[in-house]
């Protein structure tokens, strides 16, 4: 009986379900954190829309263009008035999916200049690079000696800005 159990017990399959941690970027931690310490202070609001040029990952782009445009409107940041606002948003689900996520975030509740101005400069060089790569592809693609040099041009301009930080 004993020897039953035991290739019964050998013989049932273990299916362990592993929950995948994605690892996030730097540049996506970049994002998330510079989003949660918009909740906080309006002046890193200001700053967002005056400094950073794109928001690469969809959810933290979604939400900080709603901060920005609950900020234009109001003039002061709140988050039970920003959640209230966003009840009707077309893409409700998602941003309050993301604020969540951001929330959970065990960040220290103020931050340094230093720490902001390291997160936009992380998130312009994603940017920036992703420019420069496809300018790089457009130069490889074209046959045409003006549009080459117009394209180097643009090519250099881009990571002269990104050399400045924008």
């Amino acid at each position: 009986d004993k020897l039953n159990e035991k290739q019964n017990i050998e013989n049932k399959a273990t299916i362990i379900i592993k929950e995948e941690k994605k690892i996030a970027t730097k540049y996506e931690i970049a994002q998330r954190n510079l989003i949660f310490y918009m909740f906080k202070d309006n002046n890193i609001i200001k700053l967002f829309y005056k400094r950073v040029m794109y928001m690469p990952t969809e959810s933290y782009r979604f939400l900080s263009n709603e901060i920005k445009f609950y900020y234009q409107d109001c003039g002061d940041f709140h988050i039970a008035d920003f959640l209230t606002r966003i009840m009707n948003h077309p893409h409700y689900e998602l941003l309050q999916q993301t604020i969540n996520e951001i929330n959970s975030l065990n960040l220290k509740e103020a931050c340094s200049n230093e720490e902001i101005e390291d997160y936009i400069n992380t998130i312009n060089e994603y940017t920036i690079n992703n420019e420069v790569e496809r300018i790089k592809r457009k130069i490889k693609e074209t046959n045409d000696a003006v549009k080459k040099a117009e394209l180097t041009q643009e090519l250099i301009n881009l990571k002269l800005r990104g050399n400045n930080n924008v």
